[in-house]
């Protein structure tokens, strides 16, 4: 086993798709890199920044609503046939009224701008919108917090939902390579007419299956965890030059990891799934299609005809796996569906471990009992 292991491990690297998949992530990553350093400033926004950016706001939104008023005044045809708005600036006497109404500086007070890359940005456990980085004082960036629904007089929280940043999104993202990786290792064979030669040098054909299933994982893995890991390393100069690196403490560099190590075992499990389709149907496009088509179409399904099905959702328990959170199911209340939470990052674990198993199951009954021609 081990010299099959080495063999099929050579003929992975020696594949020129893993090197160009790698190759053209890491562009991408590059340039993403260098995008967000010249939009980002170091420059920390300051209460002047506020107020000016404040008094602005207002003075546009004075000017539009007195010339709106105007407009209604003197008969403007876009508003007849409107009676409720009609009846609305009917109670100004003014343009001067209706601004003062419309553009309390308060209402601009909510949202701070902070043009510099903030680090932790990467990765928000907690954090669903962030307005600036965690070094200014006195600015509420929007945190999730759990909400009580009762219903028959069982009381259930809302279900946390993933974190938010650049690495839990990459991660998802790059779900995408292994299943490309998985379904191709096989698949070429196939195309290739190659099967037939590696069945003659190895023909238990078990064997033949588990060491390429391992070997996808396994490259899979390292090549997900590795583009993250850059995705990181690259980012660190501009929150250095160009933003903040505040709020970055052990804590967070431990979920950072943790989130990068569970996106390569997730890429690694979708790349062993789309490996046994592809083994079942003997091409890569048939596991290619069938993974990224029901990743398209299982949240739609999820949410109207399959409510129920929502907890064992494979596209839902990874988007938990990898970024944390809960998977959610739908409760009926008053006539309606809440999202509800379920269970979480162990829960989808185990979730994500049936699927494999079952699909690994069917792929080795299915390549043991046919002919390869």
């Amino acid at each position: 086993m081990r010299q099959l292991l080495s063999v099929e491990t050579k003929r992975m690297l020696s594949r020129r798709l893993p090197w160009i998949m790698a190759a053209a992530v890491a562009s991408v990553i590059v340039f993403s890199a260098v995008t967000t350093f010249a939009r980002s400033s170091p420059d920390k926004p300051t209460t002047e920044d506020q107020t000016e950016r404040i008094e602005q706001e207002v003075a546009r939104c004075r000017a539009a609503s007195i010339d709106e008023w105007e407009a209604w005044e003197s008969g403007n045809p876009q508003f007849e046939g409107d009676a409720g708005y009609d009846e609305w600036l009917s109670q100004f006497e003014s343009g001067e009224e209706l601004a003062d109404e419309n553009c309390n500086p308060a209402y601009f007070s909510y949202e701070v701008h902070d043009p510099r890359f903030c680090l932790v940005s990467l990765y928000e456990p907690t954090v669903q919108w962030r307005q600036v980085c965690p070094d200014i004082d006195d600015v509420e960036n929007y945190v999730w917090t759990p909400a009580e629904i009762t219903i028959d007089g069982v009381v259930y929280l809302t279900p946390k939902p993933p974190a938010q940043g650049a690495v839990p999104a990459a991660g998802m993202a790059m779900l995408v390579l292994g299943v490309i990786l998985g379904a191709s290792f096989i698949g070429a064979e196939y195309s290739a007419g190659t099967i037939e030669t590696l069945l003659l040098w190895e023909p238990r054909r078990s064997r033949v299956l588990a060491a390429k299933l391992t070997v996808a994982a396994v490259v899979t893995f390292v090549v997900v965890v590795a583009l993250l890991a850059f995705l990181v390393v690259v980012m660190l100069p501009v929150a250095a030059v160009r933003g903040s690196t505040a709020g970055a403490d052990g804590e967070f560099w431990l979920g950072l990891a943790s989130v990068v190590l569970r996106a390569g075992a997730a890429a690694a499990a979708i790349s062993a799934i789309a490996l046994s389709v592809s083994t079942v149907a003997r091409n890569t496009v048939a596991g290619v299609v069938a993974l990224l088509g029901y990743s398209a179409v299982s949240p739609a399904l999820s949410s109207t005809l399959l409510r129920g099905f929502r907890p064992f959702d494979l596209t839902e328990n990874l988007s938990v796996f990898v970024g944390g959170g809960e998977v959610g199911q739908w409760v009926s209340y008053n006539g309606y569906y809440e999202s509800v939470a379920h269970h979480g990052v162990v829960g989808a674990a185990i979730v994500i471990a049936s699927y494999v198993v079952v699909f690994v199951v069917v792929g080795l009954a299915v390549f043991r009992r046919r002919d390869v021609d």
